[in-house]
Formats: structure tokens, sequence, C-alpha cells
């Protein structure tokens, strides 16, 4: 399992080089496989801020009662 930066977990295990990603509050969640180079392109995309537009707003947040 790891855990990240927000605090929240996901279950992350590698397995012959690729990366199996689920929720592990939901069992019945669907697991996503991914190889080294996707879940890097990915990572990269996020960083880069292609994801930003998905990115819930202050009040979202505050609603939520997650730090922002």
């Amino acid at each position: 399992m790891g855990t990240f930066a927000n605090g929240r977990a996901d279950d992350i295990s590698d397995a012959t080089r690729m990366i199996a990603l689920s929720d592990d509050k939901d069992p019945a969640a669907p697991v996503l496989h991914m190889s080294r180079v996707e879940i890097s392109k990915f990572f990269d995309g996020v960083i880069a801020g292609e994801f930003d537009s998905f990115r819930a707003s202050a009040a979202e947040l505050a609603e939520a009662d997650v730090a922002a």
C-alpha cells in the first residue's frame, strides 16, 4: 500500500514491471494495470498541469473538509 502526500492511500503493487493501482477504500473497485512507462507518462502529465481542469475548487475542498 502506498500513501500519497494528501493522506489518501491507494493500493500499489509492483509485479513483473507492471503497476496495479486500486482504491483500498472500495474492495469492489477495479484494478488498473499500467506499465512503468504508462504510469511515468501519466505522472509527467500531472506534473505538467495537463489534468488541472479536473481539480476540485477551493470551495469543494472546504466542503469535503480536505486541506487545500
